[in-house]
């Protein structure tokens, strides 16, 4: 069970990861909620902001456990709850300006993927255009 283990919480929702698992399974919206209130109890506003690692702690989470806090943020703005995250961790914003900060990071990410992406396809072109063996990439090419 996901269980927060603050000691005003008085309830557990089902796991949605599996231990074994290299990906977590779509969060519940039980499991949603769950996110949302711990982050409320602990995290109002970029000041009190909770890693990845204090939440692990409080909702109880295994392995994978960065990734299934992604699942759950991204799940819950898809309910549409508003979290917050950067470097500093998850949080219910309390201002417009914290949430703009999250917005310009997700759109800087989403850039630098996509010139990744880019740079990728113009790799494979380059290397899979003839029949010679893929030689090894520098990462100075990146």
């Amino acid at each position: 069970d996901l269980v927060c283990l603050c000691p005003d919480a008085d309830y557990s929702v089902s796991r949605h990861q599996n231990a074994m698992s290299t990906a977590p399974k779509p969060p519940s919206p039980s499991d949603v909620q769950e996110f949302y209130d711990c982050l409320k109890r602990h995290a109002n506003g970029h000041a009190s902001a909770k890693t990845a690692r204090q939440l692990r702690v409080y909702m109880a989470l295994g392995r994978n456990y960065d990734r299934t806090l992604r699942a759950l943020a991204n799940a819950a703005r898809a309910q549409g709850f508003l979290i917050c995250s950067g470097n500093s961790g998850y949080w219910l914003p309390s201002s417009s300006a914290e949430i703009d900060e999250t917005i310009g990071r997700m759109i800087s990410q989403g850039q630098d993927m996509i010139r990744s992406a880019k740079r990728i396809k113009k790799l494979r072109d380059q290397h899979f255009g003839s029949d010679k063996p893929l030689p090894a990439i520098q990462m100075s090419l990146l």
